[in-house]
């Protein structure tokens, strides 16, 4: 995958604004998966498709913890500075330009 495609990948992850808001909300500490349900409203299965876009993109990180016998999800915004800067804009062109396309 070539930078642009890589960055756009990225872009389409951030393009939802529920996952927008789970950053917001792991921001300054951990939430649990229940935290978050509650505080967006969302069903368990609409919760773990958007997460697992956010962990796959390296987004959000994930810490499992056995408490009284169940196991407990706490998730925390990991990096969330993505803007199109010169420097990528510049990796593209780098890559264009190596390839012999323009």
């Amino acid at each position: 995958m070539d930078t642009a495609e890589e960055f756009s990948s990225l872009l389409k992850v951030l393009a939802n604004p529920v996952r927008l808001k789970i950053l917001a909300l792991c921001l300054k500490r951990e939430r649990t998966s229940r935290e978050l349900r509650e505080k967006l409203k969302l069903s368990k299965p609409l919760l773990i498709v958007h997460v697992k876009k956010l962990l796959n993109a390296g987004f959000l990180s994930c810490r499992i913890r056995s408490e009284n016998g169940r196991i407990v999800k706490y998730y925390r915004t990991e990096r969330f500075e993505v803007c199109c800067g010169e420097e990528i804009l510049r990796d593209i062109l780098e890559e264009l330009e190596g390839d012999g396309t323009r």
